[in-house]
């Protein structure tokens, strides 16, 4: 499927009066070919706002579906209303020529209970928590990724008209290069951990085992509809999870890509794929699972997590937000252009960490917006409808009081600091944005409305595993003499011995305390030997 046609790319400022100004970087499409005006008449339009806040000028930038057939404005109730809101009403709408659901009319009707309690039987009879199981099962997810990359690309062509370097860079690489990293490390990441022990527990033993949740629910989004649903399942996979998956509906190329290849190289058993819309989603989170992950917008993600409590079940809700990105006067003008645009522009904005406003002085704002307006000639040229490096819009998100991401460009250490400090956010990026996605030892994940929990690289294995914690004793008569002390009958003798004990002390760690004893007694008894071979001599 074509894109839309678009006549002009560009950034200009409309001076509302001396001190507000609208910077506007706008891709038209004004001349949709007839035959695709009952595919996709969503138009692509950036449009960046600005307005003077406590001495800063505020630029926001929005990508937004418009334009949708008098039809769909009546059935969604959009006939009569002013132009602007129907503009604001459209932008959380499904597109034009979107299905509600991905399941085919001539599939038969699956009840979703029968197959939430198959998976519970399968996670009882222990299929999905030995080490080798798992590590088999992410060897041939490895293999679907290699053998289908092509497909993989096509898919997100199809949906997002994704370009091939956008697909791999932010997809297929992606997904591998995670799916390395959880195979490389998984013997480490699943054994025991022994954290370090006070003076009372010098004897025993101290374990945090990592044990699976049991089933688990992975809800996808549309926007990165491969990589948002299949890095964590593979996580979830990793701990040793039964996982049920559900793709997308709007983007549905890859979520029928998902549906035939998960069956040919997972454990149909272990790994589940429902397909369908908003109904089926609903009829899912009226079901018993141990763990939700969930992608997408604020509003579904209310809905999940109070289906969630019902069961008092654990939730990842991965929500996004407007992030937004703080220029001053040191930076590189140009360079810090290129790296703004690029991580707004990726999938036409439609990415839960693209930069959507800036904050900066009058200046700076000047001299961005001619950097930006160079920037955009030279990647898409004179017409963009000619640029086959542009995506199309399926969608748009809203403000978020708490941003997933906060972007500054800045060499000032202070100010970077001063921020750091004064700001609430899920992460943080500092002269760059997106790049610390790639990142897989940070954490990615928001805060407040932006999101709960958070995933990536270790982090997603311990996202789908519950810290088991043990303590075992032996029955030493050292320890079982000082232990007495805490049975009957009581004395204040007691009492002083056992706080004694339970004390906390500013001493090293006892972890490494039965390492230490055998390396004194050996070094005791080499003495002693020496000694008794030179009296001897």
């Amino acid at each position: 499927m074509n894109p839309p046609t678009a006549q002009h790319a560009d950034v200009h400022t409309v001076p509302v009066d001396s001190d507000v100004h609208i910077i506007d970087i706008e891709i038209n499409s004004d001349n949709i070919d007839k035959s695709e005006k009952n595919q996709t008449n969503s138009e692509i339009l950036v449009d960046v706002e600005g307005e003077i806040i406590n001495g800063w000028s505020r630029t926001r930038a929005k990508a937004c579906p418009w334009s949708r057939p008098d039809a769909l404005e009546e059935q969604r109730g959009l006939v009569g209303m002013p132009p602007l809101w129907r503009r604001i009403r459209h932008n959380c709408r499904v597109p034009p020529g979107a299905r509600r659901t991905t399941m085919n009319s001539k599939q038969k009707p699956v009840n979703l209970a029968d197959v939430v309690a198959k998976a519970h039987d399968t996670f009882n009879r222990g299929v999905t928590r030995p080490i080798e199981w798992r590590r088999q099962q992410l060897q041939n997810l490895m293999r679907m990724y290699t053998e289908n990359q092509n497909a993989m690309v096509a898919a997100l062509a199809k949906d997002l008209r994704r370009c091939k370097m956008e697909a791999v860079l932010l997809e297929t690489e992606y997904l591998i290069n995670d799916l390395k990293n959880t195979l490389n490390n998984l013997d480490k990441w699943a054994e025991p951990e022994r954290p370090s022990k006070g003076f009372v527990n010098m004897l025993d033993d101290v374990v945090i085992y990592n044990e699976p949740y049991g089933v688990a629910l992975v809800i996808g989004a549309w926007n990165y509809p491969l990589q948002l649903l299949l890095l964590p399942m593979a996580g979830a996979i990793a701990a040793g999870n039964v996982v049920v998956v559900k793709p997308s509906e709007l983007a549905e190329a890859c979520a029928q890509f998902v549906a035939e290849m998960l069956p040919k190289y997972l454990d149909n058993d272990a790994v589940i794929v429902v397909e369908g819309g908003p109904e089926e989603t609903t009829e899912l989170l009226k079901q018993k699972f141990d763990y939700i992950f969930y992608t997408g917008g604020t509003n579904v993600g209310k809905i999940v997590y109070a289906a969630a409590t019902k069961h008092l079940t654990p939730v990842t809700l991965e929500l996004g937000g407007k992030s937004p990105t703080y220029i001053d006067g040191t930076v590189d003008i140009e360079v810090t252009a290129k790296r703004v645009l690029w991580g707004k522009f990726i999938n036409s904005g439609q990415t839960c960490i693209a930069p959507d406003y800036v904050l900066c002085s009058k200046e700076v704002q000047e001299k961005f917006v001619n950097a930006a307006r160079g920037v955009l000639k030279e990647w898409y040229g004179e017409d963009p409808q000619k640029s086959p490096d542009l995506c199309r819009i399926i969608n748009s998100r809203h403000f978020r009081e708490k941003p997933l991401t906060l972007y500054v460009f800045s060499t000032r250490k202070d100010v970077v600091a001063n921020i750091v400090d004064n700001t609430s956010s899920g992460g943080m990026c500092v002269n760059d944005t997106i790049m610390h996605m790639g990142v897989d030892t940070l954490p990615f994940g928001g805060v407040g409305s932006s999101g709960i929990g958070a995933y990536h690289g270790k982090t997603t294995f311990d996202t789908f595993t519950h810290k088991k914690s043990c303590l075992v004793k032996n029955f030493s008569p050292i320890g079982e003499k000082l232990g007495s002390l805490r049975y009957p009958p009581y004395t204040d003798k007691k009492l002083n011995g056992i706080t004694m004990l339970m004390a906390k002390r500013s001493l090293p760690s006892f972890k490494f305390l039965p390492y230490l004893l055998t390396f004194v007694l050996g070094a005791g008894i080499s003495y002693g030997v020496f000694t008794w071979q030179k009296v001897k001599k």
